[in-house]
C-alpha cells in the first residue's frame, strides 16, 4: 500500500513542545540579561577622583556583587582580546609587508610591563569619561586586555 507523501512545509511549520531544559535554558538566559543590566548600570555611577559618594562595603554579603563585577571585566576583556588576536594575527599572515612591522610592534609591546600602562590608561579613561566611573572600569578592561592580548600570541 503506498503511502502519501507529508508536505515538508507542513513539518516545518509544526510547533515543537517546549521541554524542561528549553524552559531551564530560557530562564538562565533572562537571568544573566538582568544581571548585566544591574552590572552595567553599577559602572555609570557618578565618579569624580577625590570626590566619590560611592562607598565599598566590606560586608560578606556584597562579595558576590563584587565577584560579578570583576567577573564582567574579565569576559569584556577577553572577548576584546580574542577579537584582537584573530584580526591582528590575520593582518600578520595575509600581509607580508605588514607582518614586518606589527610582529616587532608587538614583541616590543610585551616588553613592557603591564603596570607601566595602568596609570597612563588610567589618567586618560578618567579624562574621557569624566565624571563617571565607567573611565576607571575601562581603564581596569583595557589593562586586563593588554595582558591577553600580548599573552595570546605566545599561544
Amino acid at each position: 500500500m503506498p503511502t502519501r507523501p507529508s508536505i515538508p512545509a507542513r513539518i516545518a511549520l509544526r510547533r515543537p513542545s517546549l521541554s524542561p531544559a528549553d524552559v531551564f535554558v530560557g530562564a538562565l538566559m533572562l537571568a544573566l540579561f538582568y544581571v548585566a543590566v544591574r552590572l552595567g548600570r553599577a559602572m555609570t555611577v557618578n565618579f569624580t577622583p577625590g570626590h566619590s559618594t560611592e562607598r565599598i562595603s566590606t560586608n560578606l554579603s556584597n562579595l558576590p556583587y563584587y565577584a560579578a563585577r570583576s567577573l564582567t571585566r574579565m569576559l569584556i576583556a577577553l572577548g576584546i582580546s580574542t577579537v584582537f588576536t584573530f584580526v591582528y594575527g590575520t593582518a600578520a599572515a595575509r600581509l607580508p609587508r605588514a607582518q614586518k612591522i606589527m610582529v616587532p610592534i608587538l614583541d616590543i609591546l610585551q616588553s613592557i610591563p603591564i603596570l607601566v600602562f595602568l596609570p597612563f590608561s588610567l589618567a586618560v579613561f578618567i579624562n574621557l569619561f569624566s565624571g563617571s566611573l565607567l573611565g576607571v572600569e575601562a581603564a581596569s578592561i583595557f589593562v586586563i586586555f593588554t595582558s591577553r592580548g600580548w599573552a595570546m600570541r605566545e599561544g
